[in-house]
């Protein structure tokens, strides 16, 4: 009977053991959970900014907002593009809880036009060596540009038409609060609106344009480690030493993006209205219809 006594004593003793051992590592895993360093999310947008690219770039930064992450990078390459895509995607930017950071890159990339404008609205702007940024003029692709005059003095000018001066004084106006929002080149800003001024990645740096310039993604992140970024009446630093995961744009998004490019656009339109019009005066050819129709609901 005593045998029996001690065995359960044993018994009892080893279960305590286990149970404490047990209790200890769920105390422990909380710890761990809660000291693991927020992601940074990334996307890669090469080409003119449309549609596509404007609902790719707010769906992604929702996504890393979703999943708590403490940057969003940008990483861009366009010629410019629409200007509501453009302002939506700056509408984004604005009201984004967490960081953006828009970086020029690879080199030989550019920021010009729409690109411009997003690089003065985010919060840390960057570029690579032998990028460039400007000609952020916006032009029309169905007004006719005014006529040039010539003075006695064999001057010449370019008239503007009213809704030239409109456009042009609007597109001022909305950079150059940009860059006082973000406390960068104010004057520089209004040149690249109205005289088509660009520069250099160097140039955009020591005219404080840009915040950083960067050798590639390595060189970006690590020189984001630590930096104050102002962000919604608050200032945070980054903890750099986390994962950077990459979004990457489905099959849609990248037909959507061919097609609403303003150049394909507009060739999709012209063609359309040519097919059309050559069905019209030769009833029964279908085929010119067809095309024409398929070209402008594309």
């Amino acid at each position: 009977m005593l045998q029996w006594f001690k065995l359960i004593k044993q018994t009892i003793s080893l279960c305590s053991i286990l149970l404490l051992i047990s209790s200890l590592s769920f105390a422990i895993q909380p710890t761990t959970t809660a000291t693991k360093t927020p992601p940074i999310y990334t996307i890669q947008l090469k080409g003119a900014i449309g549609p596509a690219f404007a609902e790719f770039f707010s769906q992604s930064l929702q996504t890393a907002i979703d999943n708590n992450a403490q940057a969003f990078i940008l990483q861009l390459d366009t010629p410019g593009g629409l200007d509501s895509s453009m302002r939506d995607m700056i509408q984004a930017i604005l009201a984004s809880p967490i960081p953006i950071i828009t970086y020029i890159t690879p080199a030989g990339a550019r920021a010009a036009s729409a690109g411009t404008y997003l690089l003065y609205a985010s919060h840390i702007a960057a570029m690579s060596p032998g990028t460039n940024l400007g000609a952020a003029t916006p032009v029309s692709l169905t007004q006719p540009a005014a006529p040039a005059t010539t003075d006695d003095n064999n001057n010449t000018t370019k008239a503007m038409s009213s809704m030239e001066k409109k456009v042009i004084n609007d597109a001022t106006a909305y950079i150059e609060s940009l860059a006082q929002l973000r406390n960068r080149n104010k004057q520089w800003a209004k040149t690249a609106v109205q005289d088509g001024k660009s520069l250099t990645a160097q140039d955009a740096l020591e005219k404080q344009v840009i915040n950083l310039m960067a050798n590639d993604m390595t060189d970006l992140i690590n020189q984001l480690n630590q930096i104050p970024i102002a962000i919604n009446d608050t200032t945070l630093t980054l903890n750099t030493n986390a994962t950077v995961v990459s979004l990457t744009m489905d099959i849609k998004t990248k037909i959507l993006s061919k097609l609403t490019s303003p150049d394909i656009a507009y060739m999709l339109l012209i063609a359309g209205i040519y097919c059309l019009f050559f069905e019209f005066s030769n009833p029964g050819s279908i085929i010119p219809g067809v095309l024409g129709s398929v070209a402008l609901i594309l």
